[in-house]
């Protein structure tokens, strides 16, 4: 157990170091940085008295949408054209290649969330801010960051270029995210409308918006994390037996 912690910590350091050399890691972060910060302050007349308001739900609940063009690029290099490289080379377990390279775009994600506490702390300047909402989105957040980033992670290692895996994993990210307005914007009957809700990602994110930990939903994310991590597994196994 201590080898697989010591190996899979090599591969998120390596790279941890080959993300912060891209110049796409960086567009990404400060697209999510300014877009999140931008989108609350100015399009929500934060400044405009009488129209601002210090309630932080605007502002979180941005953040499945506005990952639907930053998630990709900080998960498009993580596979594509690598596996041959990586798989049958270096003295690591699979498990540990999956894992280590997941961490590392879930420890960027984990930046930005950091940087993005500045929006809660300015704002406490202007009004009262629930630290509760605060608490409860940012813990939601992180298990959102780690079921997009498994499934970024995913369809980098199921493409062959990472224009590619960027395309998909944004047009996938956009279905899932809106899949909750599917029954209102095609009106279908009212059968379909739980089922819709259930696989939306955005859906899962809007209680703890609102400073709400729902359990099903952390679960919901917790459980298409280890999917997509399993299926990554499969996919090099599967590989590997046809090399």
């Amino acid at each position: 157990m201590k080898d697989f912690f010591s190996k899979t910590w090599i591969i998120t350091k390596k790279e941890l170091f080959s993300a912060f050399l891209s110049l796409a890691v960086y567009i990404g972060i400060l697209v999510f940085i300014f877009g999140t910060s931008v989108n609350f302050f100015l399009l929500n007349n934060f400044f405009v008295s009488g129209k601002g308001s210090s309630d932080l739900r605007f502002f979180y609940a941005f953040f499945p949408y506005i990952s639907i063009l930053c998630i990709p690029s900080l998960t498009m290099h993580l596979w594509s054209n690598e596996v041959t490289d990586l798989v049958f080379s270096l003295p690591v377990s699979t498990i540990s290649l999956v894992v280590g390279k997941w961490l590392s775009a879930l420890i960027i994600c984990l930046y930005i969330q950091i940087i993005l506490l500045l929006v809660p702390f300015t704002v406490q300047f202007f009004g009262n801010v629930d630290k509760g909402q605060v608490i409860a989105a940012n813990i939601v957040i992180l298990f959102y960051f780690s079921a997009v980033t498994a499934l970024g992670g995913f369809l980098s290692l199921s493409t062959k270029s990472q224009i590619s895996s960027a395309i998909l994993t944004s047009l996938i990210l956009s279905l899932l995210n809106s899949a909750h307005l599917f029954p209102i914007l095609f009106k279908l009957p009212r059968f379909f409308e739980s089922f819709f809700c259930g696989i939306s990602f955005a859906y899962h994110f809007d209680a703890a918006s609102k400073g709400i930990i729902a359990f099903r939903d952390i679960l919901f994310y917790l459980v298409l994390t280890i999917f997509f991590l399993g299926a990554h597994i499969f996919l090099i196994e599967a590989k590997k037996e046809t090399n």
